[in-house]
């Protein structure tokens, strides 16, 4: 609501009737983060155990994996060597066995070929000599006869002529067969010869391949016993491994033992650190950034004499960038409960406001919460009297009698101008806000009207309410087009 009515920081209540202002107050200056001895001893013996059971797990792990990758790559070699082996033996054989048969059938039908030209060649030469020497005989046959005078000498003559034809014949005869002969005799020499060099050199190619042979054995069983060898080193590595994770499994045993023991020996301590940490007070504070800060202190600075509000109009720069830093201040700003303060009762009074006690927690708890901003701009923090007490609550009572709707009526100027003369000052401002956040808020359906219910509140429903009450005072235009002065949040910040 809009506020017409200056105010004077002297005087300024924090706590007014039946409106809850505030925010939480630490006032035995007590740390929520303390510790138990007890919590961190079991905290570091669980840690170290679950280290060591982690540490365990992972030698393990790898201990069997490189073994593992080790006798698998031992086998897997041998068995690719062995493979190797066969395949090259195989391919060798195969290709030595048709060079032979090649080289054996070319050889043979290379004398046959040589053995057939000379029988040919002989067959032709021996038939060509009888031809000329039968031609020779017909013909001095002829010329005898054309000169032989008698019949006699003519048989003769040819008688002579046929022996001599015989004997050249048979002297052609006898030559063409020793020439057959030893062309037959050659032909058997170089076929046993080139048999038997084909069969030295098949011998000798044998020979060579079983010396291949017999150094690839000889080299595999080499490779197979290096194998061995470190297939054997692998599972002595096993077996020593297999011993350290015997005696970590032992160790473990007798650790888990040992943190068991121990767990059962803390876990009364852990119930107690339990119950004393949800006795443990939380401290809330309300965090402005840099930024609001600055433009307050610009503002303090620059501000026209007797004015009270920041305004949209009459400083718009500072305007805009205090409804930015109050937009991040609400969203950083969050009242977090406290499990200590619902063990705390508040009490009312029967006019419905608070009990003396109750005011006055209230009111330190407002100004821990106000002080540390006010004092980070440079205006004085918040002293409390026991003067300031009794005026607050002679300002609820007063509203109390006058059955005075403040929603409906703003706030009740008779009556703070009357307590004002009393107390012989000037004046007494306020700044208050509905206490939603303190009673229980409640719509009743069938009168259609906001209930609250103030049956069994405890402090941190006091706590809350004020916190949430001095967050919307100091905030007050952090919503997009808000059309507020400010004048609650230069009451409360005492500029």
């Amino acid at each position: 609501m809009n506020k017409n009515i200056q105010k004077t920081a002297l005087t300024t209540l924090a706590v007014l009737a039946g409106m809850a202002l505030g925010v939480s107050v630490n006032q035995n200056e007590v740390s929520a983060d303390t510790t138990s001895t007890a919590a961190t001893s079991a905290t570091t013996t669980d840690q170290q155990l679950a280290n060591m059971q982690s540490a365990h797990a992972v030698t393990e792990s790898a201990a069997a994996a490189s073994n593992a990758a080790v006798m698998n790559s031992a086998t897997t070699s041998a068995n690719s060597q062995i493979a190797d082996l066969n395949n090259q033996i195989q391919t060798r054989q195969a290709s030595d066995a048709a060079m032979q048969q090649a080289s054996q059938a070319s050889a043979i039908a290379s004398v046959n070929q040589a053995a057939t030209s000379a029988t040919a060649a002989e067959n032709a030469s021996y038939s060509q000599a009888v031809a000329s020497q039968t031609a020779a005989n017909n013909e001095a046959l002829k010329s005898a006869q054309s000169t032989i005078v008698t019949e006699q000498q003519k048989n003769q003559e040819t008688a002579q002529e046929n022996a001599d034809y015989q004997n050249q014949a048979g002297n052609l005869d006898s030559e063409h067969n020793a020439t057959l002969n030893k062309l037959d005799q050659d032909l058997k020499n170089n076929t046993d010869g080139t048999n038997a060099a084909i069969q030295k050199e098949i011998s000798r190619q044998k020979a060579d391949e079983q010396g291949a042979i017999d150094q690839a054995a000889k080299n595999f069983d080499s490779q197979i016993s290096a194998a061995d060898t470190e297939v054997g080193k692998a599972q002595q590595t096993v077996n020593a491994d297999q011993d350290v994770v015997n005696a970590k499994d032992a160790a473990n045993k007798a650790a888990n033992q040992a943190v068991k023991n121990a767990q059962d020996k803390l876990s009364g301590t852990q119930d107690a650190l339990k119950k004393a940490q949800a006795n443990q007070p939380v401290v809330n504070t309300i965090d402005a950034p840099a930024e609001y800060i600055n433009v307050w202190k610009e503002y303090l600075q620059t501000k026209k004499p007797g004015g009270w509000t920041l305004s949209k109009s009459d400083y718009p720069e500072l305007y805009a960038r205090l409804q930015k830093a109050e937009q991040e201040a609400v969203k950083q700003s969050n009242y977090q409960e406290d499990p200590a303060a619902t063990q705390i009762k508040v009490t009312l009074n029967p006019n419905g406001t608070l009990s003396r006690d109750d005011v006055i927690f209230a009111t330190q708890y407002a100004a821990s919460l106000i002080n540390p901003i006010r004092e980070a701009i440079g205006t004085n923090p918040y002293k409390i009297t026991n003067a300031s007490i009794d005026v607050a609550q002679e300002v609820e009572n007063g509203y109390r009698d006058d059955n005075w709707n403040t929603w409906d009526n703003g706030h009740d100027n008779n009556r703070l101008g009357q307590i004002a003369k009393n107390w012989g000052t000037s004046m007494i401002g306020e700044s208050w806000a509905g206490d939603g956040s303190f009673g229980k808020l409640r719509y009743d359906e069938n009168t259609h009207k906001w209930t609250h219910d103030y049956s069994n509140l405890t402090r941190n429903d006091l706590q809350r309410g004020i916190y949430n009450a001095v967050k919307a005072l100091l905030f007050e235009c952090e919503k997009e087009n808000s059309t507020s002065s400010n004048g609650h949040t230069t009451d409360l910040l005492g500029v």
